[in-house]
């Protein structure tokens, strides 16, 4: 029998989401618990670009706009509130060469190495694309199915008795 999943959105909170599901999936395979390879998920997303989601997108924010909460209590990895600040550590000077106009205030000595750091939301969208991308690898690495479904709208569900029925419609079609 297989399993199918959707997840409706494809921003910050299917992200994680879909990263969770995704270790969880190989911790039950490793104890021989599920076969990944019965396993079906489809992500739709209005938007092209899955990870960030509205508040983080990098077509939607100003290089003003910052995170409201500490770096190191964002990450989305299951047991690691502080992945999204070791991600900033590791690539902090490749977004600061690709976005220029916010960095010489958080590349600053007052501001790196504070107890609590808030940089600009697209860092942390990127963070979310990364994520989300290897959310997907690591899926397809397990025998997992995934369909990602950009430019598409869920605009229904219904119940059926043991399922649930999604109506689509895609964004530039109608």
């Amino acid at each position: 029998m297989r399993f199918r999943f959707a997840i409706v959105g494809g921003g910050l909170t299917a992200t994680a989401m879909l990263t969770h599901f995704v270790d969880r999936a190989r911790q039950a395979a490793h104890q021989a618990l599920v076969d990944p390879g019965l396993i079906e998920i489809q992500v739709f997303e209005k938007k092209d670009t899955f990870g960030p989601g509205f508040p983080h997108c990098d077509t939607v924010v100003l290089p003003f706009h910052i995170t409201n909460m500490c770096a190191e209590d964002m990450g989305i990895m299951p047991g690691r509130s502080d992945d999204f600040q070791r991600w900033l550590d590791r690539n902090l000077q490749a977004l600061q060469k690709d976005r220029p106009e916010p960095c010489p205030h958080f590349s600053s000595p007052d501001i790196i190495d504070r107890p609590c750091n808030h940089y600009p939301r697209a860092f942390m969208g990127e963070y979310l694309k990364n994520r989300f991308h290897e959310a997907v690898e690591d899926a397809l690495a397990l025998g997992i199915q995934v369909d990602l479904y950009r430019g598409c709208e869920v605009t229904d569900l219904t119940e059926r008795e043991h399922s649930v029925r999604l109506t689509v419609k895609r964004i530039a079609s109608g």
